[in-house]
């Protein structure tokens, strides 16, 4: 039998949970397990002597370095323009 739910001042009432089972979608993942059951099956596969690395990060950088470098550019000339007219 349940108790009545009366307020209480020393009894804190817990928070409500559920059980949430997110689905999430990975095609690289799928990629990577079907391209391992190709090479464990025997199918003649990619060496890692013939994969090329190349940094990820390095070309955002650079475009984020340029966009900044531009803004204090643009900034800098309508600050000259607006103190001397």
């Amino acid at each position: 039998m349940l108790t009545p739910k009366f307020p209480s001042l020393f009894r804190v009432s817990r928070n409500r949970s559920f059980d949430y089972k997110p689905i999430y979608y990975s095609e690289e993942k799928e990629k990577r397990e079907k391209r391992a059951k190709e090479l464990a099956a025997g199918k003649k596969g990619i060496t890692r002597n013939t994969i090329k690395f190349r940094p990820s990060g390095a070309r955002s950088l650079r475009n984020s370095n340029m966009r900044i470098v531009l803004l204090v550019v643009l900034l800098t000339a309508l600050a000259v323009y607006i103190i001397t007219y």
